[in-house]
């Protein structure tokens, strides 16, 4: 078949994957292949031949976001006791009566 990439390209493909560009995802590899070594790829081509390889796109890891926001008073973002016991008024202070 015409389209169908080469067991040379796919070894080529993964050695790369494994070397040169670790740590690409799979449409920056596939962009790369196209603009660096020659070889047009679609991402989908791309992300087929790793998977079957065994190799994951590398996912970017957040940190852990705080529930207040950063201008909250430091003392409401270390106390949790104080914390739980704001949150759990109506929200509005009472009127004097």
């Amino acid at each position: 078949m015409q389209w169908a990439v080469s067991v040379p390209q796919k070894q080529l493909i993964l050695s790369l994957a494994r070397g040169k560009y670790r740590g690409f995802n799979d449409f920056h590899l596939a962009e790369k292949l196209g603009a660096e070594e020659g070889l047009a790829l679609s991402r989908e081509t791309v992300r087929r031949l790793l998977r079957t390889a065994k190799l994951a796109s590398p996912q970017k890891r957040r940190p852990r976001q705080s529930p207040l926001p950063p201008t909250a008073p430091p003392t409401l973002r270390r106390t949790p006791l104080l914390r739980f016991t704001l949150s759990q008024g109506k929200g509005r202070p009472r009127q004097p009566s």
